[in-house]
């Protein structure tokens, strides 16, 4: 059986960019939502197509006041959107990525 990747609607719309698009959700609730798609992972030891079913990241937490902090959201090579946040300051450093 053949099953298209995720994403592949977007590809045959002719829309190829459109797979992995970020968007608020329509009602606030401090998540945003991934669309479906993939990506190419690259290593040392060579690379391989990771396929996101797409979905709603977890709750993004705020830093208490007066603080700022800068949050990323992101794809593990599992294909799981994620939150990698900084250290909450008054001028925040921007995070290590792993």
């Amino acid at each position: 059986m053949n099953i298209p990747p995720y994403g592949d609607a977007f590809k045959r719309a002719l829309i190829p960019f459109a797979n992995l698009k970020v968007r608020a959700q329509n009602t606030p609730d401090m998540t945003i939502y991934v669309s479906p798609g993939g990506f190419w992972h690259y290593t040392s030891t060579g690379s391989s197509y990771i396929e996101v079913i797409g979905g709603n990241s977890g709750t993004i937490s705020v830093p208490a006041a007066p603080n700022n902090r800068w949050t990323l959201i992101t794809l593990n090579t599992s294909g799981n959107v994620i939150a990698i946040y900084g250290i909450a300051a008054i001028n925040p450093d921007f995070p290590e990525i792993p």
